[in-house]
């Protein structure tokens, strides 16, 4: 294991320039003319990338103290690929909206940002992304606004364990860790402070970030360095720190590791190296308050079948994938063998990507009038464990076709009914009453995340292949890797029928 290396970047380089400039215009050194502004970090879209609707942009807002008269943005939206323009506005916020409609259903939209200073106004080099609408954007055969409306009509309630009275298990406790979206952790990747759960008591507070930024870990491919550095950017860069062995992207924007080159000179993104994982994600992240929960949804094609009476029935599958920041298994039951004295926790990591499935029937008339839309079925994961479980059994919120889901206590694994597994795993229990915080996801965001090959803009972090953080305990509590690196990313996959799962020694159904 080498050690890190703080390594200078050009965005310092850039602020000791601009330093340099200033003092040498006061003495006359230089003639008097504008320092160019900094560029803008982290252009994302939030909600919809859809330029069919209306579009809301956010980017890292720049020091306003920084200028001589103000830091302005001016935000320009162009049809790609031939850039005629079509709409610009200025503003002071880091956000803007832009209206819907600005290009033909299936065009695309190229939106630059760039920050502007001084008179006669200096522009920084833009920050720039594309996005587009269609019928089927990623390709999977399937109109992109069905998939919207079977996401929205079968999106979980998510049901959170509540303490009970009269269980001593150290897993009988309030849920402390909830979903968290990509947005937010990016946002406490970067912050000074950040919040903090006590794991024993449930407790928050704010602390010092110990990290400051995140870094890209990987094994080094090559002893010199530097060893890599940013393509398709602005006029930053990075190289790669440590020695031989373990390397790490120094001075990073979690959102620029898509963009991050390997040692071997090969993009980060859509590429599986040994070891490779995000780095500086604090530990006990909260996540987000259950009003602004998150969830990453994928709907892909199962079959198509045409009736001897005309009916044409479609069968689809839909994923809805939830990130925490934080797992926990909390501390033994050690006192099932006299040990009560003996305090060990373990088997938690930083990271966890849970979902659940659900197979989805559409029926059309030879006219092509849509007569049925139901849910038959649907798959629990968790530990390891697919749970797969038919309609009858599935417990819906009533009047709805929307199935709840009862999440274990800090482990967050799905299942279909509420209860306890005793000893799920050695002196642990899986305790998931769903009897505490419950999240209406279809009244919250639901991200499509596309498809492999057609990631949506949203999402460009589904293209990392390594681990959601630096927990790595010998593959038994480690941080795991994104939904499209899961074995069961586009199948139904299953390990138990329902029946055998309630026949699982230690399971006590409420």
């Amino acid at each position: 294991m080498g050690i890190p290396i703080q390594v200078a970047t050009r965005r310092r380089m850039r602020a000791f320039g601009q330093t340099l400039c200033l003092s040498l215009l006061l003495t006359g050194c230089v003639p008097n003319g504008p320092t160019p502004p900094p560029s803008i970090e982290r252009l994302h879209i939030d909600g919809s990338a859809d330029p069919t609707r209306p579009i809301l942009l956010r980017w890292d807002p720049i020091d306003p103290g920084w200028g001589r008269i103000g830091v302005v943005y001016r935000v320009r939206a162009r049809s790609a690929p031939h850039g005629t323009p079509i709409w610009e506005q200025t503003g002071t916020k880091p956000s803007i909206q832009l209206p819907a409609g600005l290009v033909p259903t299936g065009s695309p939209l190229s939106i630059t940002v760039e920050v502007g200073d001084g008179s006669p106004r200096t522009w920084s080099h833009p920050r720039s992304l594309t996005v587009q609408s269609g019928p089927d954007l990623d390709g999977d055969g399937i109109e992109d606004r069905l998939e919207s409306r079977i996401t929205r009509t079968f999106a979980p309630q998510l049901r959170f364990n509540r303490r009970v009275s009269g269980d001593t298990s150290h897993q009988n406790r309030d849920e402390i860790f909830f979903p968290t979206s990509i947005r937010t952790l990016e946002r406490w990747l970067h912050s000074e402070w950040v919040p903090q759960v006590d794991p024993d008591t449930g407790k928050t507070s704010y602390v010092m970030n110990p990290w400051g930024h995140p870094f890209l870990t990987f094994p080094a491919h090559r002893s010199r360095s530097p060893f890599g550095h940013f393509s398709d950017d602005d006029d930053r860069g990075t190289t790669f720190t440590g020695r031989p062995g373990n390397e790490r992207a120094s001075e990073n924007r979690y959102s620029d590791l898509m963009r991050a080159h390997a040692p071997d000179g090969h993009p980060i993104a859509g590429r599986s190296l040994p070891g490779m994982h995000i780095d500086g994600i604090p530990e006990n992240l909260p996540g987000d308050l259950p009003s602004q929960c998150t969830l990453y949804t994928h709907v892909y094609p199962i079959s198509k079948t045409t009736h001897p009476t005309g009916i044409r029935e479609e069968r689809y599958g839909v994923e809805y994938w939830i990130f925490y920041a934080q797992d926990t298994a909390g501390r033994l039951n050690t006192g099932r063998i006299g040990l009560s004295g003996l305090s060990i926790r373990t088997g938690g990591h930083i990271g966890d990507w849970e979902h659940v499935s659900y197979e989805i029937v559409r029926e059309s008339s030879s006219s092509g009038r849509e007569i049925r839309l139901d849910l038959v079925r649907g798959v629990y994961y968790g530990h390891g464990h697919a749970i797969d479980t038919p309609r009858s059994q599935i417990r819906f919120v009533p009047g709805t076709q929307h199935p709840r889901v009862y999440i274990s206590w800090g482990k967050h694994a799905s299942y279909p009914a509420p209860g306890i597994w005793r000893n799920e795993a050695p002196f642990y229990d899986d305790i998931f009453h769903g009897n505490g915080v419950t999240i209406d996801t279809w009244k919250t965001q639901l991200l499509d995340l596309g498809e492999r090959q057609a990631i949506r803009a949203p999402c460009a972090w589904a293209a990392f292949e390594g681990r959601w953080g630096q927990t790595d305990l010998f593959g038994l509590a480690s941080s795991p890797t994104g939904p499209m690196q899961k074995g069961s990313w586009g199948s139904l996959v299953s390990q138990w029928t329902y029946q055998q799962w309630t026949q699982q020694l230690g399971i006590k159904l409420d």
